[in-house]
C-alpha cells in the first residue's frame, strides 16, 4: 500500500465499512466504492487515491483502486 498511497499505511488508513453498516452481503462493493468516494469528494480520505479490497467466505477476492480528482 505505501506504494500506492505514496505514504507510510497506519491504522487511520484502513477503513471497514462493515464496522459501520453491518453485514450487506452483495452491496459490499458498491458500499465500499460509494464511501471511498464521498470521503475523497468531502476531503477527510486523507488522500486521493483509494485501494478497495473485498474478499469473500471462501477464496474470491476482488481489488478496485480509485484515484478521484482532477483529471491531468
Amino acid at each position: 500500500i505505501p506504494g500506492l498511497t505514496g505514504a507510510p499505511p497506519s491504522a487511520a488508513d484502513f477503513w471497514h465499512p462493515a464496522d459501520c453498516v453491518g453485514e450487506v452481503g452483495a452491496a459490499a462493493g458498491p458500499l465500499t466504492i460509494a464511501i471511498a468516494a464521498a470521503a475523497c469528494a468531502k476531503g477527510y480520505a486523507g488522500a486521493t487515491r483509494i485501494l478497495c479490497h473485498l474478499s469473500g467466505d471462501d477464496t474470491e477476492r476482488a481489488v478496485a483502486f480509485f484515484s478521484f480528482g482532477e483529471l491531468q
